[in-house]
């Protein structure tokens, strides 16, 4: 299988562009507060392994391709907000692999911890 390139681009402090190939099932990215994952945040609400990112093998009237797919392993959610902005922010099932298109944005965490007496 032919390595499968994609961008995580992070908004934020300074912009962010990440470059990962996945080249075989069952590799994934690893995004959450865990300094060994792939891209770690730095962030109150944001779990020690939030989200992952993965092929999946995806079969159509016997014909096999790969879907680069979400799955929230999170206690807080994270959502996909579509390409172009529009639309609303689809949050994801815990758990499960979700398909991400190209251009989708990756909106983490869903729910906000307080620190003390005020939101972080």
């Amino acid at each position: 299988m032919e390595a499968f390139p994609f961008t995580l681009q992070l908004d934020g402090e300074g912009e962010r562009e990440l470059f990962f190939d996945l080249a075989s099932e069952g590799e994934t990215v690893k995004v959450g507060r865990n300094p060994k994952g792939d891209l770690t945040l730095d962030h109150l609400s944001v779990s020690w392994v939030h989200v992952e990112l993965k092929l999946v093998r995806v079969s159509h009237k016997g014909n096999d391709s790969w879907q680069l797919c979400a799955c929230d392993l999170s206690a807080n959610g994270c959502g996909l907000k579509p390409p172009g902005g529009e639309g609303k922010v689809q949050w994801l099932k815990s758990k499960e692999n979700t398909p991400v298109v190209a251009g989708t944005l990756l909106v983490l965490p869903q729910k906000v911890k307080a620190k003390g007496s005020r939101p972080e």
